[in-house]
């Protein structure tokens, strides 16, 4: 099951405004109240979204989290600080 009835591009969930908009129009995949479900590709845009819309100040998730908690928290990483916060993967290879 996909998080919403319309076919999505890489280019779609990197588009804030589109992918968060799909998601408010998108209507229950069950009846309320009968089920529920965890939203593992969706609580990022949804918690993010909540935050941009009640903060008075329209901070994305993470800078709200960075003044207001944590001020060394990262959501995503700026791209001049990958190589100091991000452990790199490694493959390992078999012979």
């Amino acid at each position: 099951m996909t998080c919403v009835d319309n076919e999505l591009t890489f280019d779609d969930i990197c588009n804030w405004s589109r992918i968060t908009s799909l998601l408010a129009t998108q209507k229950p995949h069950w009846e309320p109240g009968t089920t529920h479900g965890y939203h593992g590709f969706t609580i990022g845009f949804l918690a993010g979204e909540l935050v941009r819309r009640v903060d008075p100040h329209h901070r994305s998730f993470g800078q709200f989290i960075r003044d207001e908690i944590d001020s060394e928290f990262y959501v995503g990483v700026p791209n001049d600080e990958v190589e100091a916060r991000v452990a790199p993967l490694i493959r390992k290879v078999s012979i």
